[in-house]
């Protein structure tokens, strides 16, 4: 996306995933937007919008998670979404966005014991500017 957006545009955040043994699930966990690039850093201004589980904590700007095989063209065999309000931080013109994203076997995320990978990944939502992230399988 080029230019500024207003505030309370409609955005919507994906995320690719690419098994083509169609073995492998996502869930998204909790997601975090920040006035800054450095994430780490204790002064940038911050906002959790999603919980440990992945539900929504601002309902207001970020929505429930959804999924769909209807991958089109992308060469993703999964697409996990959903759908954001613009906002913006006090005197900050860009937004950056990142989510803990867990990877593995769709038959794990029934299990309490489940053997997946957790993933910090940014969404790549540098000025509200989206960029698709294609995941592959894991071995």
């Amino acid at each position: 996306m080029d230019g500024i957006l207003r505030i309370g545009e409609q955005l919507t955040v994906m995320v690719y995933l690419k098994d083509e043994n169609r073995k492998l699930d996502v869930a998204v966990r909790d997601c975090w937007a920040y006035g800054e690039p450095n994430f780490d850093d204790p002064d940038t201004p911050n906002l959790q919008l999603t919980r440990d589980d992945g539900c929504p904590m601002r309902k207001k700007l970020m929505h429930f998670w959804a999924r769909t095989y209807d991958t089109f063209d992308t060469g993703a065999t999964l697409i996990t979404y959903t759908n954001m309000s613009a906002f913006k931080f006090p005197d900050r013109m860009q937004v950056f966005l990142t989510c803990n994203v867990q990877v593995g076997q769709a038959s794990l995320f029934q299990s309490s014991n489940a053997k997946t990978r957790l993933l910090k990944i940014p969404v790549a939502l540098e000025g509200y500017r989206m960029e698709s992230v294609i995941y592959s399988s894991m071995s």
